[in-house]
C-alpha cells in the first residue's frame, strides 16, 4: 500500500513529576539485551599539571618547530631543558561512530626528535621534527576523505616534568629479505566542502557543474610504474527534474558515464558513482567531467570527491615521500624497501605507530638507500629532506590551562567521589547560565550536576578538535564509572545550537544576517537528500553498549537527553529563567490542568486521518484521565477566509493565541506544518509565537508535524525555535519531529507517547524521559528525527489528584440524585486527601471551581470540499465539552472548602451530565492538586421568581486609575473591570449574545470576548474582575464598550474613550 508523507504530524500528550527521584533506570527494548561494558577505566589528563601549548597543522607529514615558533607560542625557549619537551596528539582523523572502535581517551605522547644547537640549547639553532597527521583521509563511516567537523587538526606541547618520548632507531636484520620492495600503491583524492544542498545530513559536495558544463581535474603520480593499470572512483549527485548523466572521460577518451533519475520534493538529489579499473594511462592523469541534461531541462550535478590509485616506482626528491607498504600473511616476513635517487633523503621514518617512530638514517646520502622492516602489519613510511618540513600554525589562543575532566568529573567538593545524575555541556559564553539551571537542580532536587565546556572535553578526548565522538566518549566515561549500576549517569543536556554547518562553511553566504552558529554539534544522518530519510539526532550521545554507535533501528538509549536550542548567553540565560519560573508560585493555577488538541483541515482525502486520530486521542484521553481539561480546537470547524495571501482561519489564530495565554499545560498540534508556521493555511505564525505572552502559563508543546521545528539549517529559526525562545512566554519545552513523517508512523508515535507517558501506576515520566523510552520500543528510523528541547530533568507540572467533592446542597455526595437547574444557588463542600485517603488538615489555599456544561456535538465544516470514495463530504463529528458555566475560587482551610454560587440562566436545557472541574493550592507552599466529578445532571431552568431586572455594576481602571470620560494612555495598557451584581455574573459561553465583551471602536470592527478573563472574589459569586492587557491598540482615539450580564441575562454597558500616545 503507498504510504502517504503527512507534512505536519503530533505526538501525544506529556506529563510527568519531579517528585525526589534522582536516578532514571532506563529500560532496553524488549528484544534487546544490556550488553556487559569493559570500562573505560579512570585516569587523570596529561593536562593536568605542567604547562602547556597548543599549535595546529593542515596537511600530514614531518614538521619542524623552532625556537621562534616555540616562542610565538608562549614557551621560554631560554630557560627550557630540551630533554622534557614533549608532543601529544592524536592526529587529525574522526572519531568512530561505533563504541567498541573506540581506544583512545586522552591525548597521547608522539615520539619527536630534538635537535640541539650550540652547547646543547634549544634556543641556539635548535629544533624539533614530529610527524602530524592532519584531518585528511577517508573515513568509511562519512564516506568522505574530509574531517566534517574540523579542518584544523591539533597537537600540544608542554616542557615540565619527565624526559619526553623520542624517535628510535630500527631494528636491524641480518636475514635475507623475503620481498623486496621498490614501487608502492597510493591514493589520491579532489574533494571539496561547498554545498549542503538541503540544509540537512552531513554530505557536503564540491564543485557545481551545469548543464553542457565540463571540469576537468588533474592527478599527478610522479615516477609512475608503466603498463600498469590506475583505479579511480567518482562520486557525484545531480539535481534535476529530469534524467541526466555525467559523461567522464580520461586523457581526453571517453572512460563511462553516471547516469541519474529525475529529482524530486522528496528527494532533491540522485547520487550516482563509478568505479573503474582502466589500463595505464600517461602522467598526469586528468578526468573530464561533463554533465547533460535530457531536453532542455535545467538543472547541475555536484562533485563527491574523485579518488585515483596508481602504483609509483620509490623515487626520492627534495620532497617528502610518503608511502604505505601492505602487509603480508605472515608475521615473519621481512622486505626490504629500495629507494632510487635517494642522495636528499637524510632518514625515512617507519610513523605506523606515532608512539613509536623508528628511523631508517641514510648516512652516506648515496644514491641507493635500503632498508628491512618487518610485514606483519601494513606501515606507512614518510621520508626526511632538510630541504622540505612543514610549518605548523599557531591558533588565537595556544596557551592551554590545566584541565582534568577524566580525574576530577566524579568528585566533591570535599573531593569524595560522588555519582553524577546529570551533565549540562555547553560552551565557555553559556557557562553563566548552565551554573544556573544546575544550582536549580542541585537545590530543588538534590541532584549532583556537572557543568562541563565543550572544548574542555575536545581538549582530552578528540585532540581538541570539534567531534561528536569526543562528547559522546565523555558521556560515556562518566556513565560507565559509576559505583553501581542504579548509579549511572540519567541526564545529559546540550545548552547551544546544532546545524549541520559544523565549520561554519556557509557563514559568509548569509546575506540577511540570519546565520546560526553551530555551538554544540549533534549528528547529522548521511542521507541529506532526502527529508523523510534524513535526521538530526542527538540519540547517539545516549547509547552507551559497546555495538552501539552507528544509529541502527536497533540502537538503544540510555541517558535521557535534551537540548536548549540557543545561540548567545542572552538567549541561554532566558530559557533558564523560563525554566525556574515555571516552577515558581505565580506559575500555580488551574491552567495547569487544560490540555488543547489542535487539528489541521483536511486538503486531501488521506488527511481525513489528522483529525481522526487527533480526536480519538483526545476522547481516548477524557476516559483515561477525567480530571483534565481538554480543549479541541480543530481548524476544519472554524470558517476558512479567502484573502489575497490564500486560504487562511483567522478565528483559528485568534482562539488559539487566547488559549495559550489563558494557560494550557500541554498543546498537542497534529498536521501541516512547515518552519514558518502551523498549517497550510498558516494558522500560528513565527510572528505568532514571537508574541506569545505567557510568562507564567508555559505549556509543553508537542509537534510531530515534520518541519515545525527543524532546527539544524543554519540560515533559518523555525517556529519551533521561536516558541521554544520566546522570553515572554510561549513553551518550557517541545517534543517535535525535524523532519517529514509518514502517517503510519506518526500514529504509532502518537500512540507509544500515549500509552507511555499517561501510565496507569502513576507518577507520570518526565516528558524527555518519555521520549527515550518511546525510542527504546520503535524499531524503525522515524524516530530519529523525535527530539526533545528543553531541558531533559524538567517535570511537567500537571497536579495529581487529591481533590474531592463531599457534599452538594448538604446532601452526601453518594446520595444526591438532584438535577441542578439554571437560577439554582447550590453549594458544593469537599476536602484535600492525601495517597491513603486521609483529609490533609494542614492544607490552606484555594480551591478553584469550574462547571463545564454538557458535552455537545460538534461537526467540522469540509472547507476545502474534500469528498472520500463514497463521493461524500469529509466532515468530523466530534464532542466536545469546552462550554464554561461557572468558574470560581473559595477558601480552604484545614483541607476543607464550602463553595456557594448560583448557576446562570444560559445553559443547555437538556438534562445530561456537568462536569464539575476542581484545582487546589497550597498557601505559600507550592503544592497543588485536582478533582473532578461528572456525575451530576444539569438541564432545565428553577422555577425561582425574581424581581431582579438590573444589570452588573461596572467599575473600569486603567493602570490601576479610575476611568475617566477621556483616557490619556500609554500603549499596552492593563484595564481591570470590577463587576458586582447580587445574583452574581453570567459567565457562560452557551447562550448567544450574552458573553462579557468589549468592542472596540464601534460595532462591526474588533469584540474581544472576556469571560476567560473574569475571576470571581474569594469565597463569593456577587463581585468579580476581568483583568485584561489591551496590547493591540495603535497610537490614536479608540473607543471602549463594555458590555457584562448577570446571571438573570440582564446586562450592564460602559463606554470610555482613550487616546493612546506613542510614547508617555
Amino acid at each position: 500500500m503507498k504510504r502517504s508523507v503527512l507534512l505536519c504530524f503530533v505526538a501525544l500528550l506529556s506529563a510527568s513529576f519531579y517528585g525526589n527521584q534522582q536516578q532514571f533506570i532506563t529500560e532496553k527494548g524488549k528484544d534487546t539485551t544490556r550488553q556487559i561494558v569493559k570500562k573505560i577505566p579512570l585516569s587523570h589528563s596529561v593536562l593536568a599539571t605542567g604547562n602547556w601549548y597548543k599549535f595546529y597543522i593542515e596537511k600530514t607529514g614531518i614538521y619542524k618547530l623552532t625556537p621562534e615558533f616555540l616562542s610565538n607560542l608562549g614557551i621560554d625557549v631560554a630557560t627550557t631543558d630540551p630533554a622534557t619537551i614533549k608532543i601529544y596528539g592524536n592526529g587529525g582523523h574522526m572519531l568512530p561512530l561505533k563504541n567498541s572502535r573506540n581506544t583512545e581517551f586522552d591525548l597521547r605522547e608522539n615520539a619527536i626528535k630534538v635537535v640541539r644547537g650550540e652547547n646543547g640549547k634549544l634556543s641556539e639553532g635548535g629544533y624539533i621534527l614530529f610527524y602530524g597527521q592532519s584531518t585528511k583521509g577517508y573515513n568509511s563511516d562519512s564516506k568522505t576523505h574530509i574531517n566534517i567537523y574540523d579542518d584544523k587538526s591539533y597537537y600540544f606541547i608542554t616542557t615540565s616534568g619527565k624526559r619526553g618520548r623520542r624517535i628510535i632507531n630500527s631494528e636491524s636484520f641480518d636475514k635475507k629479505a623475503d620481498t623486496i620492495i621498490t614501487t608502492f600503491n597510493e591514493d589520491q583524492f579532489y574533494e571539496m566542502d561547498q554545498y549542503n544542498l538541503g540544509m540537512m545530513g552531513r554530505r557536503w559536495l564540491g564543485n557545481q557543474i551545469k548543464n553542457n558544463e565540463e571540469k576537468q581535474f588533474s592527478f599527478h603520480f610522479p615516477n609512475k610504474v608503466d603498463a600498469t593499470a590506475i583505479t579511480y572512483k567518482i562520486m557525484a549527485v545531480a539535481k534535476s527534474n529530469k534524467p541526466s548523466k555525467l559523461k567522464i572521460s580520461l586523457n581526453q577518451k571517453e572512460a563511462g558515464e553516471i547516469k541519474f533519475r529525475p529529482a524530486s520534493d522528496r528527494l532533491i538529489a540522485i547520487e550516482g558513482s563509478l568505479e573503474k579499473n582502466n589500463k595505464s594511462y600517461d602522467d598526469p592523469i586528468r578526468i573530464g567531467l561533463q554533465y547533460e541534461v535530457e531536453g532542455k531541462a535545467l538543472g547541475e550535478s555536484y562533485l563527491d570527491y574523485i579518488r585515483v590509485s596508481a602504483e609509483r616506482s620509490l623515487v626520492g626528491s627534495d620532497k617528502q615521500l610518503k608511502f604505505t607498504i601492505p602487509n603480508t600473511n605472515s608475521k615473519r616476513e621481512i622486505g626490504e624497501i629500495q629507494l632510487k635517487k635517494a642522495r636528499k633523503i637524510s632518514e625515512v621514518w617507519d610513523v605506523t605507530n606515532p608512539e613509536v617512530v623508528k628511523v631508517f638514517e641514510n648516512t652516506s646520502f648515496s644514491s641507493k638507500f635500503s632498508f628491512k622492516t618487518q610485514l606483519d602489519t601494513k606501515r606507512k613510511f614518510v621520508t626526511v629532506t632538510t630541504s622540505d618540513y612543514y610549518e605548523p600554525l599557531k591558533p588565537l589562543e595556544s596557551i592551554v590551562e590545566n584541565q582534568n575532566l577524566k580525574g576530577t568529573i566524579f568528585l566533591d567538593e570535599e573531593n569524595n567521589f560522588k555519582n553524577i545524575d546529570y551533565l549540562i555541556i555547553t560552551e565557555k559564553d553559556m557557562l553563566t547560565a548552565a551554573e544556573r539551571l544546575a544550582d536549580f537542580h542541585r537545590t530543588r532536587n538534590k541532584m549532583n550536576v556537572k557543568v562541563v565546556p565543550v572544548q574542555k572535553i575536545y581538549n582530552e578526548f578528540s585532540s581538541a578538535k570539534q567531534d561528536i565522538g569526543a562528547i559522546r566518549n565523555f558521556i560515556r566515561y562518566v556513565y560507565e564509572n559509576a559505583s553501581h549500576d542504579n548509579k549511572k549517569l540519567s541526564y545529559v543536556c546540550f545548552m547551544g545550537n546544532a546545524t549541520v554547518d559544523y565549520k561554519d562553511i556557509l557563514k559568509d553566504r548569509s546575506l540577511l544576517n540570519t546565520y546560526k552558529k553551530s555551538i554544540i554539534p549533534s549528528f547529522m544522518s548521511y542521507e541529506s537528500f532526502s527529508n523523510t530519510r534524513s535526521y538530526v539526532s542527538d540519540d547517539f550521545f545516549g547509547m552507551m553498549d559497546p555495538e552501539e554507535g552507528e544509529m541502527k533501528s536497533t540502537d538503544d538509549l540510555d541517558i535521557v537527553l535534551g537540548r536548549i536550542l540557543v545561540d548567545t548567553d542572552v538567549m541561554a540565560n532566558d530559557v533558564v529563567d523560563k525554566t525556574i519560573r515555571y516552577y515558581k508560585k505565580n506559575s500555580f493555577g488551574d491552567w495547569r490542568n487544560n490540555v488543547l488538541l489542535l487539528s489541521d483541515d483536511v486538503d486531501k482525502v488521506w488527511e481525513q486521518g489528522i483529525q481522526r486520530n487527533l480526536n480519538s486521542l483526545g476522547d481516548s484521553l477524557v476516559k483515561k484521565y477525567p480530571f483534565l481539561n481538554i480543549s479541541k480546537v480543530y481548524s476544519d470547524a472554524y470558517i476558512q477566509k479567502s484573502t489575497s495571501n490564500g486560504e487562511q482561519y483567522p478565528e483559528v489564530t485568534k482562539t488559539l493565541i487566547e488559549k495559550i495565554e489563558k494557560g494550557v499545560a500541554v498543546l498537542d498540534y497534529f498536521g501541516h506544518a512547515e518552519e514558518e508556521g502551523f498549517g497550510t493555511e498558516f494558522f500560528f505564525t513565527k510572528k505568532d509565537a514571537i508574541n506569545l505572552k505567557n510568562k507564567n502559563k508555559l505549556p509543553l508543546l508537542i509537534t510531530v508535524t515534520c518541519l515545525a521545528t527543524r532546527f539544524d539549517n543554519p540560515f533559518d529559526i523555525s517556529i519551533g525555535e521561536h516558541v521554544f525562545r520566546n522570553p515572554n512566554g510561549g513553551a518550557i519545552a517541545i517534543i517535535a519531529t525535524t523532519r517529514e513523517i509518514f502517517m503510519n508512523a506518526g500514529v504509532n508515535i502518537n500512540n507509544e507517547i500515549m500509552k507511555t507517558l499517561f501510565s496507569e501506576n502513576g507518577p507520570y515520566l518526565k516528558p524527555a524521559e518519555t521520549v527515550l523510552k518511546l525510542k527504546n520500543k520503535l524499531r524503525y528510523q522515524d524516530k530519529r528525527s523525535v527530539f526533545f528541547i528543553g531541558d531533559p530533568a524538567m517535570s511537567l507540572q500537571m497536579p495529581q489528584p487529591g481533590v474531592h467533592i463531599t457534599k452538594i446542597n448538604g446532601i452526601p455526595l453518594q446520595k444526591f440524585r438532584d438535577t441542578i437547574k439554571a437560577l439554582d444557588k447550590i453549594r458544593i463542600s469537599g476536602h484535600l486527601v492525601d495517597a491513603f485517603g486521609k483529609i490533609k488538615k494542614d492544607y490552606n489555599g484555594e480551591v478553584f471551581i469550574k462547571i463545564f456544561d454538557k458535552k455537545n456535538s460538534k461537526k467540522t465544516l469540509g472547507n476545502n470540499k474534500i469528498k472520500n470514495r463514497k463521493g461524500n463530504l469529509i466532515q468530523l463529528e466530534y464532542k466536545d465539552q469546552d462550554v464554561i458555566i461557572y468558574n470560581g475560587d473559595f477558601d480552604i482551610e484545614k483541607g476543607v472548602f464550602d463553595a456557594e454560587f448560583m448557576i446562570p440562566k444560559d445553559i443547555n436545557m437538556s438534562i445530561g451530565n456537568c462536569k464539575i472541574s476542581l484545582y487546589a493550592k497550597k498557601n505559600n507552599i507550592l503544592e497543588d492538586a485536582v478533582g473532578v466529578y461528572e456525575n451530576v445532571l444539569l438541564g432545565g431552568i428553577s422555577n425561582v421568581t425574581s424581581l431582579d431586572s438590573k444589570g452588573p455594576e461596572i467599575k473600569v481602571f486603567i493602570n490601576g486609575k479610575t476611568s475617566k470620560a477621556i483616557n490619556i494612555i500609554k500603549a499596552n495598557p492593563e484595564l481591570k473591570i470590577e463587576l458586582a451584581d447580587e445574583n452574581g455574573m453570567n459567565v457562560s459561553t452557551q447562550g448567544i449574545g450574552h458573553q462579557m465583551k468589549m468592542i472596540i471602536d464601534g460595532k462591526g470592527k474588533r469584540e474581544v470576548i472576556l469571560n476567560d478573563f473574569y475571576k470571581n472574589k474569594e469565597n463569593g459569586f456577587k463581585e468579580g474582575s476581568i483583568s485584561y492587557t489591551l496590547d493591540t491598540l495603535s497610537p490614536g482615539y479608540h473607543t471602549l464598550e463594555i458590555k457584562v450580564w448577570d446571571t438573570f441575562n440582564n446586562s450592564s454597558t460602559k463606554k470610555i474613550e482613550v487616546v493612546v500616545l506613542d510614547s508617555l
